[in-house]
């Protein structure tokens, strides 16, 4: 049987990443059109347990308009848009800090770990253990946690508290994340 979060131990060295939790990824009248909401209360429920939390946020602005994550996903995240805020139901006071990512017109940054600073900035945490989570599934979160682990840290991807986009194989993305190292809980039945 498959690990859960609930049974790995959080403590106020743990670091959880939560990654685009923003409307364009977690409404379903978002931009993706991804129902987040049980995902956000997963979100929620390990944030409840005082991790350090980390939060992403995809922040594309539209000058210039020629975006280079615009051309592969249509325009999303804008700031100033309802699209590009925290969903609703996410507990924003339980995030300790925020790094925005895709800013750079031409430079579309998937993997969190490529966000300048970012990796030194966890290192300077120590962390225990981090956990991965967020949207969407193969692309963000997966590649994250994949470069958490080759930073060489014990990483943990809890399925319930991702969101997955349509037409994934989620086994074949469950064995890649394996494969790299990710130890993934609460995988669907």
């Amino acid at each position: 049987m498959a690990q859960k979060i609930q049974e790995v131990r959080i403590t106020s060295r743990t670091v959880f990443l939560v990654i685009e939790a923003q409307i364009d990824f977690t409404r379903i009248y978002g931009k993706f059109g991804i129902n987040g909401a049980a995902v956000i209360s997963e979100i929620n429920k390990i944030m409840a347990r005082r991790p350090y939390v980390v939060a992403t946020v995809d922040w594309h602005p539209l000058k210039p308009i020629s975006h280079i994550s615009f051309k592969q996903w249509g325009q999303h995240c804008v700031p100033g848009t309802s699209g590009a805020m925290y969903d609703p139901d996410l507990d924003i006071g339980h995030i300790d800090v925020e790094f925005k990512k895709g800013i750079d017109p031409d430079d579309d940054v998937y993997d969190s770990f490529k966000i300048p600073h970012f990796e030194q900035f966890i290192k300077m945490l120590d962390p225990d253990k981090v956990i991965v989570a967020g949207s969407a599934i193969p692309v963000c979160p997966s590649l994250t946690a994949m470069s958490s682990v080759a930073a060489g840290f014990e990483t943990y991807l809890p399925w319930n508290a991702c969101c997955v986009m349509e037409d994934t194989d989620i086994g074949k993305a469950i064995v890649e994340l394996e494969r790299a190292g990710v130890i993934v809980t609460n995988t669907p039945k």
